[in-house]
């Protein structure tokens, strides 16, 4: 986890291997910083968040959920619990 800025400039990036989630209040903020890093990498943006580390995540309006149902799914069939 990076923090960059403070208020409402700031912005958090989380790093796994090579996923990147960044957030922050400001969504200019966010396209900017984007932009420099994909000067620097070669990366792509995928948009709004969805899956992450076996978490599924849905963003509707001002409302964020996360859940594990597919990761569960998975758990009970690889134990045969089926």
């Amino acid at each position: 986890m990076y923090k960059r800025g403070e208020g409402d400039s700031l912005l958090l990036v989380g790093v796994y291997v090579d996923d990147w989630i960044i957030c922050g209040p400001d969504s200019g903020k966010i396209v900017e910083f984007k932009g420099q890093m994909m000067k620097l990498f070669n990366m792509s943006g995928l948009g709004l968040l969805s899956y992450y580390l076996g978490l599924e995540v849905n963003q509707q309006g001002s409302e964020i959920t996360i859940s594990q149902s597919a990761y569960a799914k998975k758990i009970v069939e690889q134990c045969q619990m089926r």
